[in-house]
Order: structure tokens, then C-alpha cells, then sequence
């Protein structure tokens, strides 16, 4: 039974992270601010870029940095938050 409770409390700290995350991004793109983005790249090193979130669609991120436009899955990020 406790490893159970465990695990429950565990998976709805990670969905708390993932909705905040998810709310974060939001919140940027809407407001064209810059954040700071931890994620897994695809080679599962842990990698940050900072980038203008422009669009969020179902699975992914549309990003701008530095004049470029790049996708990133968002079941790849761990961490997100504002910069400056």
C-alpha cells in the first residue's frame, strides 16, 4: 500500500511540474517573454537553451532565438522559468 501512495504522489508532483511548465510557457509566448528551458536532448544529455516561446501545440514548443526558429518537443523539457 505505500509503495502505491508513493507512487500516486509522486506522478501528481510531476504533472504539478509539467502544468506549471506548461503554464509558464504560455504566459511567455503570450506575453513575448524570454525563458530559460532545461530539457533532454535527443541524444538524453541534459542540455538549456533561452528562447522566445512563440506557439505551443499539443507536443511541442515553437521557439525563437536569435533570429532562428526551432521546435522542441515538450515531453523533453524538465525545467522552464523566466529570465531576467
Amino acid at each position: 500500500i505505500a509503495a502505491t501512495l508513493i507512487a500516486r504522489r509522486d506522478r501528481h508532483r510531476a504533472s504539478s511540474r509539467t502544468d506549471a511548465a506548461l503554464d509558464l510557457l504560455g504566459r511567455a509566448a503570450r506575453e513575448s517573454l524570454e525563458v530559460e528551458i532545461e530539457f533532454v536532448a535527443a541524444d538524453g544529455t541534459p542540455a538549456r537553451t533561452t528562447a522566445m516561446p512563440t506557439a505551443i501545440s499539443a507536443g511541442a514548443v515553437r521557439l525563437s532565438s536569435g533570429g532562428a526558429q526551432h521546435s522542441l518537443p515538450l515531453a523533453r523539457i524538465t525545467a522552464v522559468r523566466l529570465t531576467g
